[in-house]
């Protein structure tokens, strides 16, 4: 419809958007040559919007598109809106995405030169805790172990003495870069030092990496973050903190970010939503992709998202004490199972089975040495799914039953791991639907705790208790004032967390603690209008 279209792409390292080009005109953007002449001088972007990306300032593409020709209005300024110029223009976003995935590229992103870096804008002293510490580290064991990784060093006392050696004849050796890396194999903290080689590594699976380094301009201030952290670290055992006191700010902060990146991953009402709207998307099925890894985590499984070529969507792991489950050299803290999941989205009810790659999804399952495999679709075709998947020992759920559990979760509380074991090993996604179908109801059979009698434990505490709430009182308060006289721990902490997923703004949980951020009048509102809008969202998907 175009025809030919020839020309040039740069993509350059400093900003080109300013200086000069705003005296006489635009230097980065769309140039657009018909006939030998510019026809979009005033119109950088083409008529394209949301291109106000960092790699936009730095982005300049010259093209030759003499077909367009025919598209000009009689001023010679303006195009028709056509089916051609709007594939012209598709084209052009298309072009503009792959520059801005090649500036976002992670091997563009590390910090090379870390220690010149630090001497030149900080001055040399800012290295010698950290050089202090290594030192010590070597000489006798690490202070704190997650803080650096010793990878590589076989012998400490020739390590030390090298150590010594060179950081002692140029200081700047010390730190060698600063980057986000995926060797965190056995280890799930935010940042450590590796010995071997003088870098800060920031670990790339940590939950607020994850939901923070999608862009470059995120995933430097996320290496800056992490080297702060890790040198603010080393500066106070060098100046006398104790190891212990250290270690427990440590987890304190990275429980402070684990909670941040678990409330930017929305309320279990808005995932819920998310999986229903997102199931049909078939031009997109990344949306449903992240709909599910969020939904997994809601439910209480440790997700690491994958979704690379040859790969699952993710893995899940199921932590459950005791595990019984005995630890191994590449897993220490070994889950109570594991399982790979895979979403594929389509924009009928039901998913086509030859499209599903089962055969696929069970290799995805034996290489990442998983327990179990699951698959979410809008829905399952008749026929032969059953017998294929209880085949392969893959789990089918429907996206709506998936949004059901998140649903009953919010109503009654944590579903415990243990149980939702029982739904991976169910093969037949008419019995997976039943099966989610009969846990609401065996859940309210058995809960000793309502919301209802929770909100009213509140009323009775409020004023009383200044800080954060333990559940035994709660659970006393629920028995001895509001009546409720079977109500235990466990039970308060069930529903507190199930509430959480639905309010993170109102209500959290901190270990046996219980955080309230607003009246009990206000927290019941909120739990009610979640619970409205996961009740519109399931009757929505039953249309």
């Amino acid at each position: 419809m175009v025809g030919e279209v020839t020309g040039t792409v740069y993509l350059f390292d400093e900003i080109i958007s300013t200086g000069r080009s705003e005296e006489r005109g635009a230097s980065n953007g769309f140039h657009v040559n018909v006939l030998g002449r510019v026809v979009n001088q005033g119109d950088p972007s083409f008529g394209e919007e949301n291109l106000s990306h960092a790699a936009w300032a730095r982005f300049r593409m010259a093209v030759r598109a003499d077909g367009l020709n025919s598209f000009l209005t009689t001023d010679r300024e303006r195009f028709r809106d056509t089916e051609g110029l709007r594939i012209f223009r598709a084209f052009l976003r298309r072009v503009f995405s792959k520059a801005r995935t090649a500036y976002d590229n992670d091997r563009k992103v590390t910090l090379p030169d870390g220690g010149d870096a630090l001497v030149k804008t900080l001055g040399v002293l800012s290295l010698n805790p950290l050089r202090s510490v290594v030192l010590e580290t070597l000489k006798t064991k690490p202070a704190i172990p997650d803080l650096f990784d010793e990878t590589g060093i076989q012998d400490r006392q020739e390590s030390a003495s090298s150590w010594r050696k060179v950081t002692g004849e140029d200081v700047r050796k010390t730190l060698g870069q600063v980057k986000i890396d995926t060797n965190f194999e056995n280890d799930d903290g935010f940042v450590k030092f590796r010995i071997s080689d003088s870098t800060i590594s920031v670990n790339k699976k940590h939950p607020f990496v994850a939901e923070h380094s999608r862009t470059k301009a995120e995933k430097e201030l996320i290496r800056t973050v992490g080297m702060v952290q890790l040198l603010t670290d080393v500066y106070s055992l060098n100046a006398g903190v104790p190891p212990s006191t250290l270690a427990e700010i440590r987890r304190y902060r990275d429980r402070l970010m684990r909670y941040q990146a678990l409330k930017a991953r929305k309320s279990a009402a808005h995932v819920a939503q998310l999986l229903l709207t997102t199931q049909h998307r078939s031009e997109n099925s990344k949306l449903l992709e992240a709909a599910v890894s969020d939904a997994l985590t809601h439910l209480g499984f440790s997700v690491t998202d994958l979704a690379k070529p040859g790969q699952p969507e993710g893995i899940a792991k199921a932590y459950a004490a005791p595990s019984n489950v005995p630890p191994t050299l590449t897993e220490p803290h070994p889950p109570l199972y594991s399982f790979t999941f895979d979403a594929k989205s389509s924009k009928h009810e039901k998913a086509a089975t030859n499209n599903l790659n089962l055969a696929g999804i069970a290799d995805h399952r034996s290489r990442f040495k998983a327990d179990h495999a699951l698959v979410v679709t809008p829905g399952f075709s008749d026929g032969t799914i059953a017998a294929r998947c209880a085949k392969q020992k893959i789990t089918p759920l429907r996206a709506s039953d998936l949004a059901r559990l998140l649903e009953i979760t919010v109503e009654f509380g944590v579903i415990p791991v243990t149980k939702l074991r029982e739904l991976l090993q169910i093969y037949d996604p008419n019995k997976v639907a039943k099966w989610v179908d009969e846990l609401g109801s065996e859940i309210s059979a058995k809960r000793v705790l309502s919301i209802d009698v929770f909100i009213k434990a509140l009323e009775a505490l409020e004023g009383k208790v200044p800080d954060a709430l333990d559940a035994s009182t709660v659970s006393l308060t629920c028995r001895e004032t509001v009546g409720a006289k079977t109500v235990q721990n466990t039970d308060v902490l069930n529903l507190a967390r199930g509430l959480a997923a639905i309010i993170p703004d109102v209500l959290g949980v901190q270990d046996q603690k219980i955080i309230v951020n607003a009246s009990p009048k206000m927290v019941a509102q909120a739990v009610k209008a979640q619970l409205e809008q996961l009740h519109a969202a399931g009757g929505a998907s039953s249309e």
